[in-house]
């Protein structure tokens, strides 16, 4: 099994891959370091402001891109070819042919392909907070506010990680060829950063979405309030009533409420806009976990029944 792990490792850490990833991470530093000089150039900075809006940059940045279109493609080009890929090459009958169960080569290649993942997370945002420290003459305060939210970020990280692995692994299994499988989660990964935030605008502007309890079917929504769970371990997010605005629109997580004005806000954070609280975060968690072990459940019995020699 040992080696199954370390050989699914190293076919993760190809020359093309990593380069992309560090360029990508790269990018990203930049542009949070934008976002410091930009507003530190503004006549109205203050510290909360500041930290607000790295707060709510770093955020995007992270569910978008770092999580959205690095981490997700990772494991959907990795995890739709770990079964599948070896039974075309022909592989696969090898593998079996040697002295080891079918249950250590499902272990070792799950377990190759989270660990591998989960580095390629780490480096990617200390990649990116390394250029932004190096571009910014952030302040001590500040960068210790970041840093706190930095564990958020990595357990969400991780928690995709676990739930498309899965899902990528039994697709893997389900078809002998890697393309039906990359379709399908290409798709729900469109679906999830781009159809599906547009579609809730319309459904909720008639109405229809609370009316016929969308939310229930609504995976951006549910991803964005597992996302908030995680960050609500490292204190809350810090954001203003624009920034939720922002953050409300693509994650569904925040709605604006009518208030009334005679009441003061805070200086730099508005109760404009309310968390929606439609389902359970932690229930909602451990729907999906459980969801994730189903399939990891079901990868294992596949590899079981599955006819590789004849």
């Amino acid at each position: 099994m040992k080696h199954i792990f370390i050989k699914t490792i190293a076919k993760m850490f190809k020359i093309i891959p990593v380069i992309l990833y560090m360029i990508v991470s790269l990018l990203c530093g930049f542009m949070l370091a934008s976002t410091y000089r930009n507003y530190v150039k503004t006549n109205y900075a203050t510290f909360n402001g500041l930290t607000s809006t790295l707060i709510s940059t770093l955020t995007m940045i992270i569910f978008l891109i770092i999580c959205g279109l690095l981490l997700i493609t990772l494991v959907v080009m990795v995890g739709s070819g770990l079964f599948a890929g070896e039974e075309m090459d022909g592989t696969m009958r090898l593998l079996v042919a040697k002295p080891v169960s079918r249950f250590e080569i499902v272990v070792g290649k799950i377990a190759g392909l989270l660990c591998g993942s989960f580095i390629y997370l780490v480096s990617s945002i200390g990649l990116m907070m390394t250029i932004f420290v190096m571009l910014s003459t952030v302040d001590g305060e500040v960068m210790k506010i970041i840093v706190g939210y930095i564990p958020g970020y990595l357990l969400f990280g991780m928690i995709l990680i676990f739930i498309f692995s899965a899902l990528s692994c039994l697709l893997s299994l389900l078809f002998k060829k890697r393309i039906p499988t990359m379709i399908i989660l290409l798709f729900v990964m469109v679906a999830l950063f781009g159809m599906i935030p547009i579609l809730r605008l319309f459904l909720k502007s008639g109405g229809s979405y609370d009316q016929y309890h969308m939310y229930l079917f609504d995976i951006n929504y549910h991803i964005g309030l597992i996302f908030y769970q995680c960050m609500s371990l490292c204190g809350g997010m810090i954001l203003s009533s624009s920034q939720m605005s922002n953050i409300g629109t693509f994650l569904g997580i925040y709605s604006f409420r009518k208030l009334d004005y005679d009441i003061i806000s805070s200086s730099f954070q508005t109760n404009d806009y309310v968390l929606n609280q439609y389902l359970n975060g932690n229930s909602l968690l451990l729907i999906y976990l459980l969801i994730a072990v189903g399939c990891y459940l079901l990868c294992y019995l596949r590899m079981k029944k599955k006819d590789i020699v004849t």
